[in-house]
């Protein structure tokens, strides 16, 4: 089935992507996702070894199967063909996992405090409003005491 499908797909498709790290940022991506090597060429519907030379450069990538990594990966082909995953890359190793998850958990926390002290701003314009609203009426049932008094 995979022989089928790989050879259908080469043949198929009129221009391949031949980006020199292409590969190597798709594996990158990959690694970054969590994603197994087997499960990306399942999905793609190729073969684990050809997704293999895929990441090693071998070979280039299909235009329809970078669409579908796209879908998968849930970045833009422009995204996947940038820096960004070169920037994965160079930032995933096991070394490096301890600081990557202090960054993230700074990240998370910095967000919280900007969500909680928009929160709080909310809060104080709508005290204001309810005010205003208050001295609007207030000044409502002035006037129309006022006009009925005359």
């Amino acid at each position: 089935m995979y022989f089928w499908k790989k050879h259908v797909t080469t043949f198929s498709c009129n221009s391949y992507l031949k980006n020199k790290n292409l590969g190597t940022q798709i594996k990158a991506i990959r690694l970054a996702k969590n994603y197994p090597q087997r499960y990306l060429a399942e999905t793609l519907g190729i073969s684990q070894p050809y997704l293999s030379r895929i990441e090693r450069n071998e070979i280039g990538i299909s235009d329809q199967h970078l669409e579908q990594l796209s879908v998968i990966f849930k970045l833009s082909i422009h995204s996947i063909k940038s820096a960004v995953g070169e920037t994965i890359q160079h930032n995933i190793s096991p070394n490096n996992i301890p600081k990557l998850i202090e960054q993230y958990e700074k990240m998370v926390d910095t967000q919280n405090r900007i969500m909680l002290k928009q929160q709080q701003d909310n809060e104080k314009l709508e005290e204001m409003i309810l005010k205003h609203v208050k001295e609007i009426e207030l000044l409502n049932a002035t006037i129309n005491e006022l006009r009925n008094s005359f």
